[in-house]
């Protein structure tokens, strides 16, 4: 039987406002040339809190890779800004900007994208290395998280000895040993046949719950989105919050 204390701290914990981890304040984005302009999204504003599971849906071609694109840093918006804990990354000086991407977030492509000639532990290093961890220390930080995915085992094996679906869940302990505030997951399950998509998923949602994490996902995928704790779908440049997938 649960003690009286544990039942208070259940209540307290469930009281607690979530804070929020990313804002985006009137985000345009836009391709032109001389002749003609194109929109991708316009005037976005949005926010996501520390631990959400978020999904991201729409038409192929709707901006969706883009405004994850940006949401994480790597791509400029044309207009507008994003704050992430308040502060407005695409403002930060370049030095700032490869710190904040190294230890603030995490991203997985459809693509895996490891390393062919380092070992899955080896690849699961790598941002912890460049963050100029200890190789000891590096070393012990990516055997638990592909412990935790199931994949120490195969710690010692290179991209092309393992599967698809174990490639993308070494993707996924790359993208959490830095411990990150937010991963972004740009359609990971794309390439994988419905039973490795499902085993993915699963693992997405457990690591969400252990480490806590934000997770944004980039899917087409419903019945994968509907699993969300929310969905903002892009639909005719704009982006809206729904229920209904």
């Amino acid at each position: 039987m649960r003690s009286n204390s544990e039942k208070a701290l259940d209540s307290a914990e469930s009281n607690i406002i979530p804070s929020i981890l990313i804002q985006t304040n009137n985000l345009n984005k836009y391709y032109k040339d001389t002749s003609s302009r194109v929109d991708v999204f316009q005037d976005i504003n949005i926010k996501i809190n520390e631990s959400d599971l978020v999904g991201i849906v729409g038409k192929s071609g709707s901006g969706k890779t883009t405004l994850i694109s940006i949401l994480s840093g790597l791509e400029k918006p044309n207009t507008g800004n994003v704050l992430f804990e308040g502060n407005d990354i695409h403002n930060l000086p370049d030095r700032d900007q490869e710190i904040f991407r190294n230890r603030k977030i995490g991203f997985v492509y459809q693509s895996h994208y490891l390393m062919s000639e380092f070992s899955a532990i080896e690849n699961v290093m790598m941002p912890l290395l460049i963050r100029g961890v200890f190789t000891k220390k590096a070393k012990e930080r990516a055997e638990e998280i592909l412990e935790r995915v199931g994949l120490v085992d195969r710690a010692n094996h290179r991209p092309r000895e393992l599967s698809g679906g174990q490639c993308q869940r070494v993707a996924v302990a790359r993208a959490l040993v830095g411990r990150p505030k937010c991963v972004f997951l740009d359609e990971p399950t794309g390439n994988l046949d419905n039973y490795t998509s499902g085993k993915l998923q699963e693992l997405i949602l457990e690591l969400k719950v252990k480490y806590k994490t934000c997770f944004i996902i980039v899917t087409h995928d419903l019945s994968w989105a509907n699993k969300m704790e929310r969905v903002l779908k892009i639909n005719n440049t704009l982006i809206e919050e729904s229920s209904e997938q």
